[in-house]
């Protein structure tokens, strides 16, 4: 697996250590990676980073792949949805129902 991902932007490109990506979530065609310093866009698959980060990264739903130590809670919010709550971060990603249990499991929590 890479260790970094490179990422092309208008003024250059760009290199995101692995270890920083906070989590990856797919939208069309492309795949927005969101690390400490803001958020770049990929062209690579939510499978295919699965497949490559498959041991540090956790699916959350179909969109979503988080960093595994990036995870600090896992939350209902108030129409009974689960939400990821992440490390240093507001944003949260939502969990998909069919997920809930697999990541529980895999995170204990």
């Amino acid at each position: 697996a890479r260790t970094h991902i490179g990422v092309r932007r208008r003024d250059g490109e760009v290199v995101v250590p692995v270890g920083e990506v906070l989590y990856f979530v797919a939208d069309q065609k492309y795949t927005t990676l969101r690390h400490a310093g803001g958020s770049e866009l990929i062209e690579d698959s939510l499978r295919a980073l699965e497949e490559e980060f498959g041991a540090r990264f956790v699916r959350v739903h179909r969109n979503a792949l988080v960093q595994r130590h990036c995870i600090a809670a896992l939350e209902r919010d108030d129409a009974g949805q689960y939400q990821v709550v992440l490390r240093g971060i507001p944003e949260r990603l939502q969990v998909s129902r069919r997920l809930v249990g697999e990541l529980r499991e895999q995170l204990r929590i």
